[in-house]
């Protein structure tokens, strides 16, 4: 089960799985919408690049979408992580937490992501334009693209940003304490938790239980984190795309 107080390393490990199977409600919820989004970003593309103009990349529904994973899945985490700290007085203060870490770090993600969406789409004309293809080829070759690839990318999206967005939610709930911590004299601690696998990322394999006091940073890769999958201090999507980390807590 879910325990965001999990000690032993074994423990941890099972804290994480069950994370997951959690995640995985989320995950399959939203991969369609964002799905249906890039993909329509793709069609929008090749319609332009068809009639010969200079193809843009429109991210309001993608945003949208996003948006409502960190709403929902920040929200639902923040609830599991308060009822474990056996109060729902500060839920309100939580998704405030999240929704505030919304409103200052989506634009960023989501303008990563259609980056990406444009440099693939870039790579398609130039390779297009060096074979000497018509428009109409170019305009085909980008929707197939994203038939053959957008299942895929668009359910790492979705993970990545699940992981995140149920990573907040745990640290928002935990912040809530901070006031009632001061009050008593004691602290608020957080540990990395890596799922040790074999797949995991060498940065992230050594980050694995890493404690930080929970207002400081986790160092990861010589990048700074609040919790897995945080971007917000500026790490780069090497440490954050398809991430599947976690954290504990613990209270001295």
């Amino acid at each position: 089960m879910i325990d965001y107080f999990a000690t032993s390393n074994q423990a941890r490990q099972d804290h994480l799985a069950a994370l997951d199977e959690e995640r995985d409600k989320f995950i399959a919820k939203y991969q369609k919408g964002i799905f249906k989004a890039i993909g329509d970003q793709f069609e929008a593309a090749a319609s332009r690049v068809e009639d010969g103009k200079d193809f843009k990349i429109d991210d309001k529904a993608l945003a949208q979408v996003v948006e409502v994973i960190y709403l929902d899945a920040g929200s639902s985490f923040a609830r599991i992580a308060l009822r474990q700290i056996e109060t729902q007085k500060q839920q309100e203060d939580a998704e405030n937490s999240i929704e505030d870490y919304v409103a200052v770090n989506l634009g960023l993600r989501v303008a990563q992501m259609s980056t990406t969406t444009r440099r693939i789409i870039e790579g398609i004309i130039t390779e297009g334009k060096l074979e000497d293809l018509t428009n109409a080829a170019i305009a085909e070759l980008i929707v197939g693209w994203w038939e053959d690839h957008g299942e895929a990318r668009s359910e790492g999206i979705a993970a990545t940003e699940t992981v995140n967005a149920s990573n907040l939610g745990a640290d928002a709930a935990f912040n809530t304490l901070a006031d009632e911590l001061e009050q008593t004299g004691r602290k608020a601690f957080k540990f990395w938790v890596t799922t040790m696998d074999g797949n995991q990322r060498d940065t992230h394999g050594r980050a694995n239980g890493q404690e930080r006091e929970k207002d400081k940073p986790f160092n990861v890769g010589g990048s700074k984190l609040n919790f897995p999958g945080d971007g917000s201090l500026g790490a780069g999507p090497e440490e954050l795309v398809n991430c599947r980390c976690g954290t504990t807590f613990t209270l001295r």
